[in-house]
């Protein structure tokens, strides 16, 4: 796992990578599905390499084994959150465009446009949240949901509501 990440980061921060105005060399990133540390660097990537004004559209879709009929929003609010909250370079709550689109077959998945192209798939295990945030802590002692940062996000909302995690 730690070599695919390498080899990840190496290919976001690779020349053949344009900047934010020049897009037409960038390859389409695919992730997952994976875990909390294996999303975060592509929505930072994203974020930090979107103008400020240029709005960032995330179109959630659910796969074909997602039963879960609120995936899609739980989804979509982590990635919001993570941007406007959570990210190093916050982004305008505005600026954060989400939608729902069709079921597609294999993994539910979140799809990121930046100035109209494709730039990341995010595929996410059957009928799991987009698991964002504080990567690290259960190794530290505290269990995820546990972390100050973790608790805007689902699944940890749900405990901050009072309602049991679904299986």
């Amino acid at each position: 796992m730690k070599a695919f990440f390498l080899l990840f980061l190496c290919t976001l921060w690779s020349p053949t990578v344009g900047s934010a105005q020049d897009r037409s060399n960038e390859k389409i990133q695919v992730i997952g599905p994976g875990q909390c540390q294996d999303y975060g660097p592509v929505l930072d990537y994203v974020s930090q390499n979107a103008a400020v004004d240029q709005p960032i559209i995330v179109i959630a879709r659910r796969g074909e084994g997602d039963i879960r009929t609120d995936i899609n929003r739980r989804r979509l609010h982590n990635v919001r959150t993570y941007w406007t909250r959570f990210s190093p370079d916050k982004r305008a709550v505005q600026s954060v465009i989400l939608a729902e689109g069709e079921r597609v077959k294999d993994h539910g998945h979140l799809e990121i446009y930046v100035g109209g192209k494709l730039i990341a798939v995010l595929k996410l295990k059957t009928n799991w949240d987009l698991i964002v945030g504080n990567c690290y802590p259960e190794p530290l002692g505290a269990p995820f949901c546990k972390v100050k940062e973790n608790r805007d996000f689902y699944p940890c909302l749900d405990r901050k509501r009072g309602r049991k995690e679904p299986r």
